[in-house]
């Protein structure tokens, strides 16, 4: 149980990470990506429910709807949930 407790702080905290990077308008550097060296691509940009319903004109609600049916696809880490730039797109051309 307490291997778990310590996962989850260490997935929140990554989480909180990126929310702040986001919205502090920097960029964090992944060991191992592009940015450090490393040989893999860049993440994709990542968005928030809030920034997401910016971006269509619609309510933060709007976007958590559409995440829980399905129709918007997002990953939720811990309790914030993350959608893509290009799955943004897809859900606008659909």
């Amino acid at each position: 149980m307490a291997a778990s407790a310590a996962q989850l702080g260490a997935g929140v905290a990554m989480g909180q990470q990126i929310a702040q990077a986001f919205g502090a308008g920097q960029q964090t550097t992944v060991p191992g990506s592009a940015a450090a060296g490393g040989a893999s691509a860049g993440l994709p940009q990542l968005l928030s429910p809030a920034e997401a319903a910016k971006a269509l004109g619609v309510t933060e609600n709007d976007v958590l709807t559409s995440l829980a049916d399905g129709s918007l696809k997002g990953k939720k880490i811990g309790s914030s949930w993350r959608i893509t730039q290009e799955a943004l797109d897809q859900f606008l051309k659909s």
